[in-house]
Protein backbone atom coordinates (compact mmCIF):
# COMPACT_ATOMS: atom_id res chain seq x y z
CA UNK A 1 0.00 0.00 0.00
CA UNK A 2 1.12 3.42 -0.84
CA UNK A 3 0.81 5.64 1.51
CA UNK A 4 0.70 9.43 0.66
CA UNK A 5 1.71 12.64 3.01
CA UNK A 6 -0.06 15.67 3.41
CA UNK A 7 1.59 19.06 4.54
CA UNK A 8 0.35 21.70 5.67
CA UNK A 9 1.30 25.06 4.30
CA UNK A 10 4.32 25.50 7.11
CA UNK A 11 5.35 22.07 5.87
CA UNK A 12 4.20 20.38 8.76
CA UNK A 13 3.31 16.33 7.72
CA UNK A 14 0.18 14.95 8.56
CA UNK A 15 -0.87 10.90 7.96
CA UNK A 16 -3.38 10.82 4.77
CA UNK A 17 -5.16 7.79 3.74
CA UNK A 18 -3.68 5.48 0.93
CA UNK A 19 -4.20 7.50 -2.47
CA UNK A 20 -3.39 5.21 -5.14
CA UNK A 21 -6.66 2.97 -6.33
CA UNK A 22 -6.51 -0.55 -4.44
CA UNK A 23 -8.63 -3.55 -5.27
CA UNK A 24 -11.60 -3.55 -2.51
CA UNK A 25 -14.37 -5.83 -1.41
CA UNK A 26 -16.67 -6.48 -4.20
CA UNK A 27 -19.40 -6.37 -2.22
CA UNK A 28 -18.97 -2.69 -1.71
CA UNK A 29 -21.01 -0.24 -3.36
CA UNK A 30 -19.65 0.20 -6.38
CA UNK A 31 -22.09 2.99 -7.72
CA UNK A 32 -21.80 6.00 -5.17
CA UNK A 33 -19.41 8.31 -6.91
CA UNK A 34 -20.16 7.50 -10.90
CA UNK A 35 -20.17 11.08 -11.94
CA UNK A 36 -18.34 13.98 -12.88
CA UNK A 37 -16.07 16.06 -10.70
CA UNK A 38 -13.98 19.13 -10.64
CA UNK A 39 -10.94 20.05 -9.46
CA UNK A 40 -10.89 22.63 -6.76
CA UNK A 41 -10.03 26.42 -8.01
CA UNK A 42 -6.94 26.54 -6.06
CA UNK A 43 -6.05 23.50 -6.44
CA UNK A 44 -2.48 22.77 -8.17
CA UNK A 45 -1.15 19.63 -10.09
CA UNK A 46 2.27 19.01 -10.39
CA UNK A 47 5.52 16.61 -10.38
CA UNK A 48 4.45 14.90 -13.86
CA UNK A 49 0.80 14.86 -12.51
CA UNK A 50 1.38 12.55 -9.79
CA UNK A 51 0.99 15.67 -7.45
CA UNK A 52 -2.04 17.50 -6.40
CA UNK A 53 -1.21 21.03 -3.70
CA UNK A 54 -4.32 22.37 -2.35
CA UNK A 55 -7.32 21.56 -0.05
CA UNK A 56 -9.02 22.55 2.59
CA UNK A 57 -6.84 22.38 4.77
CA UNK A 58 -3.79 22.53 2.22
CA UNK A 59 -2.23 19.28 1.65
CA UNK A 60 0.25 17.39 -0.73
CA UNK A 61 -1.15 14.38 -1.99
CA UNK A 62 0.95 12.26 -4.29
CA UNK A 63 -0.27 9.33 -6.83
CA UNK A 64 0.88 6.13 -8.63
CA UNK A 65 0.30 5.94 -12.09
CA UNK A 66 -3.19 4.39 -11.69
CA UNK A 67 -4.17 7.20 -9.58
CA UNK A 68 -2.79 10.25 -12.02
CA UNK A 69 -4.59 8.63 -14.62
CA UNK A 70 -7.71 8.72 -12.48
CA UNK A 71 -7.11 12.62 -12.65
CA UNK A 72 -6.58 12.97 -15.71
CA UNK A 73 -10.00 11.99 -16.41
CA UNK A 74 -11.70 13.59 -13.36
CA UNK A 75 -10.02 17.18 -14.87
CA UNK A 76 -10.90 16.17 -18.62
CA UNK A 77 -14.77 16.15 -16.90
CA UNK A 78 -15.37 12.36 -17.97
CA UNK A 79 -17.54 9.99 -15.83
CA UNK A 80 -15.65 8.40 -13.33
CA UNK A 81 -15.65 4.14 -13.59
CA UNK A 82 -17.84 3.33 -10.86
CA UNK A 83 -15.33 1.08 -9.10
CA UNK A 84 -14.72 0.22 -5.85
CA UNK A 85 -11.14 1.52 -5.96
CA UNK A 86 -12.11 4.78 -7.90
CA UNK A 87 -14.69 5.73 -5.30
CA UNK A 88 -12.23 5.09 -2.39
CA UNK A 89 -10.04 7.67 -4.18
CA UNK A 90 -12.48 10.01 -5.39
CA UNK A 91 -13.87 9.57 -1.88
CA UNK A 92 -10.68 11.00 -0.27
CA UNK A 93 -10.05 14.10 -2.37
CA UNK A 94 -14.18 15.26 -1.74
CA UNK A 95 -13.14 15.00 1.91
CA UNK A 96 -10.18 16.57 1.51
CA UNK A 97 -11.36 19.42 -0.78
CA UNK A 98 -9.53 19.10 -3.55
CA UNK A 99 -12.12 17.90 -6.06
CA UNK A 100 -15.87 18.47 -5.81
CA UNK A 101 -18.82 16.87 -7.01
CA UNK A 102 -20.51 18.38 -10.10
CA UNK A 103 -24.29 17.62 -9.22
CA UNK A 104 -26.87 17.00 -12.29
CA UNK A 105 -30.52 19.18 -10.76
CA UNK A 106 -33.43 17.01 -10.45
CA UNK A 107 -36.68 17.57 -9.27
CA UNK A 108 -38.27 16.12 -6.01
CA UNK A 109 -40.10 12.81 -5.69
CA UNK A 110 -43.56 12.51 -4.17
CA UNK A 111 -42.61 11.76 -0.62
CA UNK A 112 -39.15 12.40 -0.66
CA UNK A 113 -38.93 15.73 1.03
CA UNK A 114 -40.68 17.97 3.30
CA UNK A 115 -40.41 21.50 4.32
CA UNK A 116 -39.97 22.55 7.75
CA UNK A 117 -40.57 26.48 8.56
CA UNK A 118 -40.31 27.42 12.49
CA UNK A 119 -42.01 31.19 12.84
CA UNK A 120 -41.98 33.59 15.87
CA UNK A 121 -43.92 36.79 15.27
CA UNK A 122 -43.16 36.96 11.36
CA UNK A 123 -46.23 36.68 9.29
CA UNK A 124 -45.60 38.80 6.69
CA UNK A 125 -41.99 36.70 6.18
CA UNK A 126 -43.94 33.60 6.36
CA UNK A 127 -46.70 34.27 4.13
CA UNK A 128 -44.14 35.45 1.09
CA UNK A 129 -42.16 32.12 1.89
CA UNK A 130 -44.98 30.17 1.53
CA UNK A 131 -46.09 31.36 -1.47
CA UNK A 132 -42.84 30.65 -2.86
CA UNK A 133 -42.34 26.95 -1.67
CA UNK A 134 -46.08 26.12 -2.89
CA UNK A 135 -45.53 27.94 -6.16
CA UNK A 136 -42.31 25.71 -6.79
CA UNK A 137 -42.98 22.51 -5.01
CA UNK A 138 -47.39 22.63 -4.96
CA UNK A 139 -47.56 18.94 -3.57
CA UNK A 140 -44.81 18.94 -1.62
CA UNK A 141 -45.74 18.94 2.65
CA UNK A 142 -44.86 21.53 4.17
CA UNK A 143 -45.15 21.92 8.76
CA UNK A 144 -45.14 25.01 10.00
CA UNK A 145 -43.46 25.36 13.57
CA UNK A 146 -45.30 28.79 15.45
CA UNK A 147 -42.63 29.29 18.02
CA UNK A 148 -44.98 30.40 20.67
CA UNK A 149 -45.58 33.68 18.97
CA UNK A 150 -47.80 36.13 20.49
CA UNK A 151 -52.10 35.30 20.67
CA UNK A 152 -52.53 37.80 17.71
CA UNK A 153 -49.67 36.42 15.54
CA UNK A 154 -50.76 33.11 16.22
CA UNK A 155 -53.84 33.75 14.68
CA UNK A 156 -52.31 35.53 11.45
CA UNK A 157 -50.12 32.57 11.35
CA UNK A 158 -52.62 29.78 11.63
CA UNK A 159 -54.65 31.98 8.66
CA UNK A 160 -51.63 32.67 6.52
CA UNK A 161 -50.81 28.33 6.98
CA UNK A 162 -54.16 27.59 6.25
CA UNK A 163 -54.24 29.62 2.72
CA UNK A 164 -51.73 27.23 1.64
CA UNK A 165 -53.08 23.53 0.96
CA UNK A 166 -50.88 20.66 2.30
CA UNK A 167 -49.29 23.04 5.09
CA UNK A 168 -49.58 21.63 8.62
CA UNK A 169 -49.14 24.15 11.69
CA UNK A 170 -47.55 23.03 14.75
CA UNK A 171 -47.76 25.28 17.65
CA UNK A 172 -45.37 25.74 20.63
CA UNK A 173 -47.10 27.48 23.62
CA UNK A 174 -43.92 29.36 24.51
CA UNK A 175 -40.77 30.62 22.66
CA UNK A 176 -38.09 27.87 23.11
CA UNK A 177 -36.23 28.83 20.43
CA UNK A 178 -35.30 27.65 16.71
CA UNK A 179 -33.61 24.68 17.63
CA UNK A 180 -36.55 23.26 19.54
CA UNK A 181 -38.99 24.71 16.83
CA UNK A 182 -37.25 22.77 14.13
CA UNK A 183 -37.05 19.58 16.14
CA UNK A 184 -40.90 19.86 16.58
CA UNK A 185 -40.63 19.83 12.95
CA UNK A 186 -38.53 16.59 11.44
CA UNK A 187 -39.91 14.80 14.33
CA UNK A 188 -43.31 15.51 12.39
CA UNK A 189 -41.84 14.74 9.27
CA UNK A 190 -42.24 11.40 7.46
CA UNK A 191 -40.05 11.73 4.11
CA UNK A 192 -36.20 10.43 4.12
CA UNK A 193 -35.14 14.38 3.74
CA UNK A 194 -36.00 17.04 5.34
CA UNK A 195 -35.33 21.00 4.34
CA UNK A 196 -35.19 23.28 7.08
CA UNK A 197 -36.27 26.96 6.06
CA UNK A 198 -36.72 30.41 7.94
CA UNK A 199 -39.52 32.34 7.59
CA UNK A 200 -37.55 35.23 6.15
CA UNK A 201 -36.22 33.43 3.17
CA UNK A 202 -37.21 33.52 0.17
CA UNK A 203 -36.71 30.03 -1.85
CA UNK A 204 -37.70 28.99 -5.00
CA UNK A 205 -36.48 25.90 -6.94
CA UNK A 206 -34.07 25.26 -4.41
CA UNK A 207 -34.26 21.88 -3.77
CA UNK A 208 -33.30 20.48 -7.55
CA UNK A 209 -29.84 21.66 -7.68
CA UNK A 210 -28.57 19.72 -4.85
CA UNK A 211 -31.20 16.26 -4.09
CA UNK A 212 -28.16 14.70 -6.52
CA UNK A 213 -25.64 15.14 -3.33
CA UNK A 214 -27.56 12.46 -1.33
CA UNK A 215 -27.24 9.63 -4.17
CA UNK A 216 -23.55 9.45 -1.94
CA UNK A 217 -24.99 8.00 1.14
CA UNK A 218 -22.26 9.80 3.47
CA UNK A 219 -23.47 13.02 2.46
CA UNK A 220 -25.93 13.88 5.54
CA UNK A 221 -26.93 17.73 5.05
CA UNK A 222 -26.41 19.97 1.91
CA UNK A 223 -26.59 23.85 2.36
CA UNK A 224 -27.43 26.33 -0.09
CA UNK A 225 -26.08 29.52 -0.54
CA UNK A 226 -27.79 32.18 1.43
CA UNK A 227 -27.72 35.28 0.14
CA UNK A 228 -29.39 38.85 0.55
CA UNK A 229 -31.58 40.65 -1.70
CA UNK A 230 -30.60 42.59 -5.15
CA UNK A 231 -30.09 45.79 -3.31
CA UNK A 232 -30.44 48.29 -6.83
CA UNK A 233 -33.88 48.88 -5.45
CA UNK A 234 -36.37 48.78 -2.26
CA UNK A 235 -39.89 48.55 -2.37
CA UNK A 236 -41.76 50.23 -0.29
CA UNK A 237 -45.64 50.91 -0.05
CA UNK A 238 -46.12 50.00 -3.41
CA UNK A 239 -43.24 52.23 -5.13
CA UNK A 240 -39.65 51.53 -4.65
CA UNK A 241 -36.16 54.06 -3.98
CA UNK A 242 -32.52 53.27 -4.06
CA UNK A 243 -31.18 50.90 -1.29
CA UNK A 244 -30.56 51.98 1.76
CA UNK A 245 -26.45 51.64 2.48
CA UNK A 246 -27.30 49.04 5.18
CA UNK A 247 -28.78 46.35 2.20
CA UNK A 248 -26.02 47.39 -0.15
CA UNK A 249 -23.46 46.06 2.90
CA UNK A 250 -25.10 43.25 3.88
CA UNK A 251 -25.59 42.26 -0.22
CA UNK A 252 -21.81 41.78 0.26
CA UNK A 253 -21.35 41.18 3.86
CA UNK A 254 -23.94 38.86 5.34
CA UNK A 255 -22.72 37.04 8.10
CA UNK A 256 -25.04 33.55 6.18
CA UNK A 257 -23.67 34.13 3.13
CA UNK A 258 -20.61 31.43 2.42
CA UNK A 259 -19.90 32.78 -1.06
CA UNK A 260 -19.76 31.69 -4.96
CA UNK A 261 -17.38 28.41 -4.15
CA UNK A 262 -18.82 24.90 -3.27
CA UNK A 263 -16.90 23.09 -0.35
CA UNK A 264 -16.99 20.64 2.49
CA UNK A 265 -18.45 21.73 5.35
CA UNK A 266 -16.22 21.47 8.51
CA UNK A 267 -14.14 23.39 11.30
CA UNK A 268 -10.87 24.43 9.59
CA UNK A 269 -11.83 24.46 6.18
CA UNK A 270 -12.92 27.37 4.00
CA UNK A 271 -16.50 26.24 4.55
CA UNK A 272 -16.43 26.12 7.87
CA UNK A 273 -20.54 26.03 9.16
CA UNK A 274 -23.51 26.89 7.11
CA UNK A 275 -26.37 28.55 8.22
CA UNK A 276 -29.82 26.21 9.01
CA UNK A 277 -31.64 29.30 7.68
CA UNK A 278 -31.73 27.14 4.30
CA UNK A 279 -30.46 23.25 4.92
CA UNK A 280 -31.44 20.11 3.16
CA UNK A 281 -30.77 17.12 5.87
CA UNK A 282 -31.21 13.27 6.19
CA UNK A 283 -33.98 12.67 8.71
CA UNK A 284 -32.02 9.07 9.98
CA UNK A 285 -28.72 11.67 10.70
CA UNK A 286 -31.04 13.77 12.77
CA UNK A 287 -32.57 11.17 14.65
CA UNK A 288 -28.93 9.68 15.00
CA UNK A 289 -28.10 12.98 16.62
CA UNK A 290 -31.41 13.83 18.56
CA UNK A 291 -31.50 16.93 15.96
CA UNK A 292 -30.56 20.18 17.14
CA UNK A 293 -29.74 21.16 21.22
CA UNK A 294 -32.36 22.77 22.35
CA UNK A 295 -30.39 24.22 25.07
CA UNK A 296 -28.43 26.45 22.34
CA UNK A 297 -30.74 29.81 21.69
CA UNK A 298 -27.76 30.99 18.92
CA UNK A 299 -25.43 28.05 17.38
CA UNK A 300 -27.43 25.37 17.24
CA UNK A 301 -27.24 25.29 13.19
CA UNK A 302 -23.12 25.60 13.08
CA UNK A 303 -23.39 23.03 16.46
CA UNK A 304 -25.36 20.66 14.69
CA UNK A 305 -23.20 20.22 11.59
CA UNK A 306 -19.88 20.11 13.64
CA UNK A 307 -21.65 16.90 15.58
CA UNK A 308 -22.64 15.27 11.86
CA UNK A 309 -18.84 16.13 11.05
CA UNK A 310 -17.72 14.47 14.17
CA UNK A 311 -20.36 11.40 13.75
CA UNK A 312 -18.28 10.87 10.20
CA UNK A 313 -21.18 12.29 8.04
CA UNK A 314 -20.29 14.72 4.77
CA UNK A 315 -21.58 17.68 4.83
CA UNK A 316 -21.46 19.65 2.03
CA UNK A 317 -22.19 23.46 0.09
CA UNK A 318 -23.24 24.08 -3.15
CA UNK A 319 -24.03 27.62 -4.02
CA UNK A 320 -25.50 26.17 -7.66
CA UNK A 321 -28.19 26.31 -5.00
CA UNK A 322 -29.41 29.92 -4.29
CA UNK A 323 -31.96 31.65 -1.62
CA UNK A 324 -32.55 34.93 -0.21
CA UNK A 325 -32.32 35.76 3.57
CA UNK A 326 -34.18 39.44 4.12
CA UNK A 327 -32.03 41.72 5.77
CA UNK A 328 -32.04 44.00 9.30
CA UNK A 329 -34.06 46.90 8.85
CA UNK A 330 -32.02 49.15 10.59
CA UNK A 331 -27.98 49.38 11.78
CA UNK A 332 -29.00 48.59 15.20
CA UNK A 333 -30.95 45.36 14.26
CA UNK A 334 -27.94 44.43 12.61
CA UNK A 335 -25.94 45.28 15.33
CA UNK A 336 -27.69 43.16 17.45
CA UNK A 337 -27.59 40.55 15.32
CA UNK A 338 -23.99 40.03 15.32
CA UNK A 339 -24.66 40.50 18.80
CA UNK A 340 -25.93 37.22 19.33
CA UNK A 341 -23.99 35.31 16.81
CA UNK A 342 -20.76 36.47 18.63
CA UNK A 343 -22.67 35.32 21.86
CA UNK A 344 -22.56 31.64 20.57
CA UNK A 345 -19.18 31.39 20.48
CA UNK A 346 -18.07 30.34 23.87
CA UNK A 347 -21.15 28.06 24.26
CA UNK A 348 -19.62 26.33 20.86
CA UNK A 349 -16.39 26.36 22.50
CA UNK A 350 -17.51 24.47 25.30
CA UNK A 351 -18.65 21.57 22.92
CA UNK A 352 -16.26 21.62 20.56
CA UNK A 353 -13.00 22.54 22.52
CA UNK A 354 -10.06 24.48 20.47
CA UNK A 355 -12.73 24.63 17.50
CA UNK A 356 -13.90 28.64 18.15
CA UNK A 357 -10.20 30.19 18.76
CA UNK A 358 -10.25 33.48 17.36
CA UNK A 359 -6.94 32.20 15.29
CA UNK A 360 -5.31 29.18 14.67
CA UNK A 361 -1.51 29.26 13.37
CA UNK A 362 1.71 27.48 14.25
CA UNK A 363 3.94 29.59 16.66
CA UNK A 364 6.84 30.48 13.60
CA UNK A 365 3.65 32.05 11.72
CA UNK A 366 2.15 33.73 14.37
CA UNK A 367 5.27 34.99 15.70
CA UNK A 368 6.28 36.55 12.71
CA UNK A 369 3.28 39.07 12.72
CA UNK A 370 3.68 39.37 16.47
CA UNK A 371 7.67 40.62 15.81
CA UNK A 372 6.28 42.44 12.31
CA UNK A 373 3.70 44.36 13.92
CA UNK A 374 5.06 45.26 17.29
CA UNK A 375 8.73 44.55 16.95
CA UNK A 376 9.55 47.44 14.77
CA UNK A 377 12.48 47.25 12.57
CA UNK A 378 14.44 44.83 14.45
CA UNK A 379 10.94 42.61 14.32
CA UNK A 380 10.70 43.12 10.90
CA UNK A 381 13.82 41.46 10.24
CA UNK A 382 13.54 38.97 12.52
CA UNK A 383 10.05 38.22 11.06
CA UNK A 384 11.56 38.08 7.89
CA UNK A 385 14.26 35.37 8.86
CA UNK A 386 11.45 33.48 10.09
CA UNK A 387 9.53 33.50 6.90
CA UNK A 388 12.53 32.89 4.67
CA UNK A 389 13.58 29.64 6.77
CA UNK A 390 9.78 28.27 6.63
CA UNK A 391 10.11 28.26 2.76
CA UNK A 392 13.39 26.59 2.88
CA UNK A 393 12.11 23.24 5.31
CA UNK A 394 9.13 23.66 2.77
CA UNK A 395 11.04 23.51 -0.01
CA UNK A 396 12.95 20.18 1.24
CA UNK A 397 9.57 18.93 2.17
CA UNK A 398 8.15 19.49 -1.56
CA UNK A 399 11.91 18.42 -3.17
CA UNK A 400 11.18 15.01 -5.75
CA UNK A 401 6.94 15.96 -5.49
CA UNK A 402 6.78 18.87 -7.71
CA UNK A 403 8.13 20.38 -10.42
CA UNK A 404 9.26 23.46 -8.78
CA UNK A 405 10.06 23.41 -5.29
CA UNK A 406 11.91 26.66 -4.57
CA UNK A 407 8.60 28.37 -6.52
CA UNK A 408 5.85 26.47 -4.80
CA UNK A 409 7.79 27.05 -1.33
CA UNK A 410 8.25 30.60 -1.85
CA UNK A 411 4.36 31.03 -3.18
CA UNK A 412 2.92 28.90 -0.52
CA UNK A 413 4.75 30.31 2.25
CA UNK A 414 4.03 34.15 1.16
CA UNK A 415 0.28 32.40 1.22
CA UNK A 416 0.50 31.48 4.11
CA UNK A 417 1.45 34.60 6.10
CA UNK A 418 -0.88 36.35 4.39
CA UNK A 419 -3.81 33.81 5.58
CA UNK A 420 -2.43 34.25 8.81
CA UNK A 421 -1.99 38.57 8.77
CA UNK A 422 -5.94 38.15 7.59
CA UNK A 423 -6.95 36.05 10.28
CA UNK A 424 -4.70 38.15 13.23
CA UNK A 425 -6.59 41.38 11.90
CA UNK A 426 -10.11 39.43 11.84
CA UNK A 427 -9.22 38.23 15.41
CA UNK A 428 -7.92 41.53 16.82
CA UNK A 429 -11.29 43.30 15.61
CA UNK A 430 -14.18 40.82 16.61
CA UNK A 431 -12.64 38.80 19.27
CA UNK A 432 -9.53 41.27 20.90
CA UNK A 433 -10.75 44.60 20.40
CA UNK A 434 -10.77 45.73 24.07
CA UNK A 435 -7.39 44.99 24.56
CA UNK A 436 -6.36 46.76 21.23
CA UNK A 437 -8.33 49.41 22.10
CA UNK A 438 -6.70 50.01 25.57
CA UNK A 439 -3.51 48.88 24.17
CA UNK A 440 -3.65 51.98 21.77
CA UNK A 441 -3.82 54.48 24.31
CA UNK A 442 -0.30 53.42 25.68
CA UNK A 443 1.20 52.42 22.40
CA UNK A 444 1.93 53.90 18.76
CA UNK A 445 3.07 50.30 17.55
CA UNK A 446 -0.49 48.97 18.74
CA UNK A 447 -2.57 52.25 17.94
CA UNK A 448 -0.62 51.37 14.02
CA UNK A 449 -1.46 47.87 14.18
CA UNK A 450 -5.28 47.95 15.19
CA UNK A 451 -5.90 50.86 12.15
CA UNK A 452 -4.44 48.80 10.01
CA UNK A 453 -6.08 46.03 11.15
CA UNK A 454 -9.56 47.71 10.47
CA UNK A 455 -8.59 49.61 7.18
CA UNK A 456 -6.33 47.34 5.27
CA UNK A 457 -8.71 43.82 5.03
CA UNK A 458 -11.90 45.87 4.64
CA UNK A 459 -10.24 47.95 2.16
CA UNK A 460 -8.64 45.06 0.35
CA UNK A 461 -12.44 43.84 0.25
CA UNK A 462 -13.86 47.00 -1.02
CA UNK A 463 -11.78 47.26 -4.08
CA UNK A 464 -12.20 43.37 -4.80
CA UNK A 465 -16.22 43.23 -4.29
CA UNK A 466 -16.98 46.60 -5.83
CA UNK A 467 -19.89 47.47 -3.40
CA UNK A 468 -22.38 49.79 -3.92
CA UNK A 469 -20.70 52.12 -0.91
CA UNK A 470 -18.35 54.28 -1.32
CA UNK A 471 -14.76 53.12 0.98
CA UNK A 472 -15.22 55.23 4.29
CA UNK A 473 -18.39 54.53 4.81
CA UNK A 474 -17.99 50.70 4.14
CA UNK A 475 -14.45 50.58 6.41
CA UNK A 476 -17.15 52.42 9.29
CA UNK A 477 -19.53 49.35 8.22
CA UNK A 478 -17.06 46.66 8.74
CA UNK A 479 -15.78 48.31 11.45
CA UNK A 480 -18.98 48.75 13.80
CA UNK A 481 -20.27 44.88 12.42
CA UNK A 482 -17.06 43.40 13.74
CA UNK A 483 -17.25 45.71 17.06
CA UNK A 484 -20.95 44.18 17.57
CA UNK A 485 -19.79 41.01 17.07
CA UNK A 486 -16.58 41.26 19.50
CA UNK A 487 -19.19 42.40 22.27
CA UNK A 488 -21.23 39.16 21.55
CA UNK A 489 -17.95 37.09 22.00
CA UNK A 490 -17.39 38.56 25.28
CA UNK A 491 -20.26 38.73 26.66
CA UNK A 492 -20.66 34.97 25.84
CA UNK A 493 -17.32 34.33 27.40
CA UNK A 494 -18.80 36.18 30.66
CA UNK A 495 -21.94 34.01 30.95
CA UNK A 496 -19.55 30.74 30.69
CA UNK A 497 -17.42 32.15 32.82
CA UNK A 498 -14.47 31.15 30.58
CA UNK A 499 -11.83 33.01 28.22
CA UNK A 500 -10.98 29.97 25.90
CA UNK A 501 -12.82 31.22 23.47
CA UNK A 502 -10.54 34.57 23.47
CA UNK A 503 -7.60 32.91 23.21
CA UNK A 504 -5.49 31.97 19.72
CA UNK A 505 -4.65 27.93 19.20
CA UNK A 506 -0.63 27.08 18.36
CA UNK A 507 -0.72 24.71 16.69
CA UNK A 508 2.72 22.61 17.30
CA UNK A 509 4.90 20.57 14.69
CA UNK A 510 5.11 17.06 15.10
Amino acid sequence: MDVSTSHSLDGTPHASRNARPTDSDPGDDLTIYLGRFALDADVRRTGQGRTLLGGSPFRLMRFSGVGSELIDALVAGDLIPATAANQKLVSQLVEGGLVHPIIAPRYPKRGEVTIVIPVFGDVDGLHEALAAITDTYPEMPVIVVDDGSSAHDAVRIAEVAAAHPGVELQRLQSNQGPAAARNVGWRTAETPLVAFLDADVLARDWLSPILGHFDERSVAAVAPRVSAPNPQRTRVAGSTKPASALNRYERVRSSLDMGHRSGRVAPRTRVSYAPAAALLVRRDALEALQGFDETLRFGEDVDFLWRLDEAGHQVRYDPASRVEHRNRLTWPALARQRMSYGSSAADLDQRHTGLVAPVEATAPVLGSWVLFAFGGKPGALVAAGLGVRGAGVLRETLRNHVDDPTGDAVDLTVESHRNAGGWLAAALTRTWLPFAVVGSIFSRRVRRATVAAMVIPASAEWYTESPDLDLPRWIAARVADDASYCLGVWKGAAQAKSANVLLPKINRKK
